[in-house]
């Protein structure tokens, strides 16, 4: 029999009936269940349906894919594609350094994908985290300029600014390759 999730907070319910986490029992009604909830977090209204899967670390799958492009996935396009920057660099010296001690062949190739597979984990392994932290700051600017009503509005994710991170991406790596074939000269 599959495990029910809590209606109110996301966490597993024992016997398919009670939340250790908040106390919500199934199936019982008390009038007046307004005095016994807690308030929804303001994050929780920014995110939307994204809060708990960040929260409870269910969107592992989609970093190890995405990598950095997921923060563009979460309103974050520019952070994004200077970390996707940063982890193509990364990826970049490690292949040189691992072709230069292995002077070419094989090798390289399997420390290079040992690397990204490493860089991926980590990426998993703190993004939720980050994520989190970046949204309290974003929160905490919308409060101070009194814009409580974007909460409301906004939305938790976007296609298109996933989009406009990798799009971003592809014109640095463009640019940077333009840039290197002048200063290299056209081999």
């Amino acid at each position: 029999m599959k495990n029910e999730k809590c209606p109110k907070c996301g966490f597993g319910l024992v016997d398919n009936n009670y939340c250790v986490r908040c106390g919500y029992i199934k199936n019982i009604t008390i009038e007046k269940m307004e005095k016994y909830q807690e308030p929804t977090k303001e994050i929780e209204l920014y995110l939307k349906e994204d809060y708990l899967k960040i929260l409870h670390q269910e969107n592992i799958l989609k970093i190890l894919i995405l990598g950095p492009f997921y923060l563009g996935y979460l309103n974050f396009p520019i952070l994004g594609t200077v970390l996707e920057l940063i982890e193509l660099i990364i990826l970049y010296l490690g292949f040189s350094i691992n072709n230069y001690l292995w002077e070419g062949g094989l090798p390289p190739l399997i420390f290079s994908l040992i690397n990204f597979i490493i860089i991926r984990i980590l990426e998993a392994t703190f993004f939720d985290l980050m994520i989190l932290k970046l949204i309290n700051k974003k929160i905490d600017k919308l409060k101070k300029s009194n814009k409580k009503e974007i909460f409301y509005q906004h939305k938790g994710h976007s296609i298109l600014k996933l989009f406009i991170s990798i799009l971003l991406t592809i014109l640095l790596l463009i640019i940077w390759v333009i840039i290197y074939r002048i200063i290299r000269g056209n081999d």
